[in-house]
């Protein structure tokens, strides 16, 4: 449910997450776990997991992410 207001939202306002934001989604519930991120970004830490979980909720975000490979943190993975 949040998923799909976030995409309705970013689709009214025209703006829309790429595609390699939602791939490490795997069970697509809006949140990227350590486990799902690891199968993404093997060599992520738990360090860097900490670090890109902006709000520290345990989960990255789909906005977190982005942001993380954004930043240059995380190597941007087409999907």
């Amino acid at each position: 449910m949040k998923r799909a207001m976030i995409a309705t939202v970013l689709t009214l306002t025209g703006a829309a997450l790429p595609a390699y934001a939602m791939t490490a989604d795997a069970n697509g519930d809006g949140a990227i776990s350590m486990e799902e991120i690891k199968q993404v970004h093997p060599d992520v830490t738990e360090e860097v997991f900490a670090a890109i979980d902006a709000d520290a909720d345990g989960s990255v975000s789909e906005e977190e992410y982005q942001a993380a490979v954004e930043a240059g943190v995380l190597a941007k993975k087409d999907g």
